[in-house]
């Protein structure tokens, strides 16, 4: 029980005499106001109870119904509140909203309308012959399922992070995968990891592919310092020297397989 005030030692010089003090259980204020409030019966002649009830109606007056009601009504569950928390505001809100033996059920139809989820409310208003109790039960063992998932999400996605590290951290140094044409020999992987890069081609003469990627439109001629094959064909009888004005044979190149 609350306590108004303090019972303190009896000062016979003060002004409250001692009739007054050896009747009072509380302070001489809140004893006084007692009085007040009790008129027109005496506060010595007042019950324990009747004086306690007095003074709690004036200390905390009963709020409004409707106005309890209303609170109630509107309470829905807020962003990251957990359901046992939500469900314990209700039933402080419904102490003043005077339902008796219907609250049960006013809880439930409250934990169902503003639970603020749209699965636990679709898994709730599916469930036949729901109570309170089984409200309860279902939307906390939703919420516990969500966490677990959750968690069980944030660990598996730990692993794959560091896998990708090892990963890339295995391919340093190696020619990533392409598919990109390589312009030296026509194969899928990037130019500058070829080992054809620096090959002659056979067909224009240039460096840096071979004579199947060429792209030159005409064959031109071939760098000096190189020697290509040749092949002259000897026919018995034909010795010596050829004219310096004869036009020399078009030597034949061997196209290097790759």
């Amino acid at each position: 029980m609350a306590t108004y005030g303090k019972i303190g030692e009896f000062k016979e010089l003060e002004e409250e005499s001692w009739t007054h003090y050896i009747e009072r259980v509380c302070g001489s204020k809140t004893y006084t106001l007692a009085g007040d409030l009790l008129q027109p019966v005496r506060t010595a002649e007042a019950t324990f109870k009747k004086i306690v009830d007095t003074l709690d109606k004036h200390f905390s007056p009963r709020p409004s119904e409707i106005v309890e009601r209303f609170k109630f009504h509107s309470r829905n569950r807020k962003d990251g509140e957990g359901v046992g928390t939500y469900v314990a505001a209700l039933r402080k809100l419904s102490e003043h909203c005077n339902y008796g033996e219907t609250l049960p059920e006013m809880l439930r139809d409250r934990l169902v309308c503003g639970i603020n989820n749209e699965k636990m409310q679709r898994r709730l208003l599916v469930e036949p012959d729901l109570t309170l109790k089984k409200a309860e039960e279902i939307a906390l063992a939703m919420e516990l399922a969500s966490k677990h998932v959750v968690d069980i999400q944030s660990t598996d996605a730990t692993p794959s992070k560091v896998n990708q590290v090892n990963s890339a951290a295995g391919n340093k140094g190696k020619n990533p995968a392409s598919s990109t044409e390589c312009y030296c020999c026509g194969e899928k992987h990037e130019a500058f990891t070829c080992r054809f890069k620096d090959a002659q081609c056979f067909k224009c003469g240039k460096r840096g592919h071979l004579a199947k990627s060429c792209r030159s439109k005409s064959a031109g001629r071939i760098n000096k310092g190189t020697e290509p094959v040749k092949r002259e064909n000897k026919q018995p009888g034909h010795r010596g020297n050829k004219n310096k004005d004869e036009k020399k044979a078009q030597p034949t190149f061997v196209e290097e397989i790759s």
